[in-house]
C-alpha cells in the first residue's frame, strides 16, 4: 500500500503517524492524566497525527487513499481501546509492549506489497 523506501511517504507519513500513535500510547503507560505535561503531550500527537493524515490525502499517486484512511482509523479505535483497558487492569509496560507490538503489525500492514 505504501512504499516505506519512499522518502517522501516515509518523512511526511509513516514516520509522524507513528510518532503520534507512539506517544499517544505512552500517555497510558506513564499515567501522565493532568496538567500541563498531558497538554503538551496530547498537542503534539494530534498534530502530527493530523500532519500525516493531511499528507496522506495530499498524496496524488496513491489509489487506496480512502482504504489506509480507513485502517488507520480503526486501527487507532482498536489500538487505544485495547491499550487503555491493559493498562487499567495490568501495569503500564505490559500495556506498552502490546501496544509496541501492535503498532509493528500495523507497520507491516500498511506497507505490505500489492
Amino acid at each position: 500500500m505504501l512504499n516505506e523506501s519512499d522518502p517522501l511517504v516515509y518523512k511526511k507519513i509513516l514516520f509522524p503517524l507513528f510518532f503520534s500513535l507512539t506517544w499517544a500510547m505512552l500517555i497510558y503507560a506513564f499515567n501522565i492524566n493532568e496538567g500541563l505535561p498531558l497538554t503538551l503531550v496530547a498537542i503534539v500527537t494530534v498534530v502530527t497525527f493530523m500532519y500525516s493524515l493531511l499528507n496522506l490525502w495530499k498524496l496524488p499517486e496513491n489509489k487506496d487513499k480512502v482504504k489506509i484512511l480507513i485502517y488507520i482509523s480503526v486501527f487507532a479505535v482498536v489500538f487505544h481501546s485495547t491499550t487503555g483497558v491493559i493498562n487499567y487492569y495490568f501495569q503500564g509496560i505490559i500495556a506498552t509492549g502490546y501496544g509496541l507490538s501492535l503498532l509493528v503489525v500495523f507497520w507491516k500492514m500498511l506497507t505490505k506489497k500489492k
